[in-house]
């Protein structure tokens, strides 16, 4: 390796080895996954080794910078949604069996933000001098939390609590669509990923159409023969636009940020790589999921409390397969 990666490489292994990233409370984005994985880590069990891939890295980075993205054409193509802060408090609040200090800000909209101490909102109020544009787009300007009463700030990486279950986190933003307010996240895709939209691998089995391609050549769902891989996802996006399915986790993950922040709506954006290609999925709130979700999550943390790990789900097949093949936890389930 040259020097010039070598000294990337090892900066991200540093910053890798530096995360603050606090797991022992319940995180939106992973509660749809191995119950057994959200059980070790929110009882502090240690991984088998800490991940400090750099390549591991950059793929989160490049989800940050997708975020950071959008919420900027969000802002300028003026759907983004916005509050002002009315009235702050910071106050000392007990969940996930931990002491954590927020700033809680009542927006005008009646909602409340549970933000951290010392964490940035974007501003809504422009600055009177020259500020740094990125390709066109004006960058943020940031404003702390405690510091905001009065101020209208811009609704991204909104913050999410729930004290009875444990949950904590961000959501990417709120944008406005069709007069009313709509909670967005952003996946970036692999073309590979991207194209599995088109099968649903959770009820895969109520289908009667073929196994998916992972050359991309033969469409499952209608059994021709792509020439050009890279005709493959058009000819999914032409010919079979209504094939797409919501993956189970993402369900999961969109609908307990529709249910903290008291929206009935989401969107989940998926972006492809390799193309810039977009799939936009349409979720609407459904109170029996919620109902279960609520549930799941006082069930993980009564096992969190009592020390009684959860079962591995049935249909994970094995030590060296998908998904334990890719998890730092598997030696602890698998031996």
């Amino acid at each position: 390796m040259n020097g010039f990666m070598k000294s990337i490489d090892d900066d991200l292994r540093r910053k890798a080895s530096n995360s603050d990233r606090d797991h022992s409370y319940l995180h939106p984005s992973a509660f749809g996954g191995c119950p057994v994985e959200i059980w070790m880590k929110a009882s502090g069990i240690e991984p088998d080794v800490v991940s400090q891939n750099p390549q591991s890295t950059r793929i989160f980075d490049e989800g940050h910078f997708l975020h950071m993205r959008y919420q900027m054409y969000c802002r300028d193509a003026g759907i983004l949604a916005s509050d002002k802060a009315v009235s702050i408090k910071t106050e000392d609040v007990e969940f996930a069996g931990k002491t954590h200090t927020k700033v809680f800000i009542e927006g005008e909209s009646g909602r409340t933000y549970p933000y951290d101490v010392g964490e940035l909102l974007w501003s809504c109020n422009e600055t009177d001098f020259d500020w740094p544009s990125v390709a066109g787009m004006r960058l943020p300007t940031y404003i702390k939390a405690e510091h905001a009463l009065g101020k209208r700030f811009w609704l991204v990486e909104v913050p999410l609590l729930d004290v009875d279950y444990h949950i904590c986190g961000h959501a990417d933003l709120i944008c406005i669509d069709n007069g009313k307010e709509v909670v967005v996240d952003f996946k970036s895709k692999s073309e590979y990923s991207y194209a599995r939209l088109w099968y649903d691998y959770d009820e895969r089995n109520s289908y009667e159409i073929g196994t998916f391609d992972k050359h991309l050549a033969t469409c499952h769902i209608c059994g021709i023969t792509v020439k050009d891989s890279k005709l493959f996802i058009p000819h999914l996006e032409e010919k079979h636009p209504e094939w797409t399915h919501v993956d189970r986790a993402y369900n999961i993950q969109l609908h307990i940020y529709m249910w903290l922040l008291g929206i009935d709506r989401s969107l989940l954006v998926h972006e492809n790589k390799s193309s810039q290609s977009v799939h936009v999925q349409e979720i609407e709130r459904d109170e029996d999921l919620i109902d279960r979700i609520k549930n799941n999550a006082k069930i993980i943390w009564d096992k969190v409390v009592s020390g009684d790990r959860p079962a591995i789900p049935s249909e994970y097949g094995g030590r060296t397969k998908f998904p334990c093949g890719w998890c730092d936890y598997a030696s602890k389930c698998w031996g």
